[in-house]
């Protein structure tokens, strides 16, 4: 987590407006499966949340923190794809 956390001061301090972690869908559940206590029975996602709320705090509101996760999809289009469209819709080159 500590070098997330250098990465995310060191990229917003260069002007870094966007940064991706790659995620897990462990982190998402974590979060929409409460009843399931994986935070608190699991180090796995909680290390994955804290990194990511690292990565927030580091950015101050100045840079934005995209979280990318990697697995089966059901478009004809593959999921690192999807989203490195997406990226390159975001982002101004």
């Amino acid at each position: 987590m500590l070098p997330t956390q250098r990465l995310a001061r060191l990229a917003k301090q260069a002007g870094v407006k966007k940064i991706v972690l790659f995620g897990s869908y462990f982190a998402h559940f974590t979060e929409a499966w409460h009843d399931l206590n994986l935070k608190k029975e699991n180090a796995y996602p909680r290390t994955r949340l804290l990194q990511e709320e690292v990565s927030f705090m580091e950015g101050e509101g100045e840079m934005d923190v995209l979280n990318y996760f990697q697995g089966p999809t059901t478009s004809k289009m593959s999921s690192r794809n999807q989203y490195k469209l997406e990226i390159q819709t975001s982002v101004a080159l």
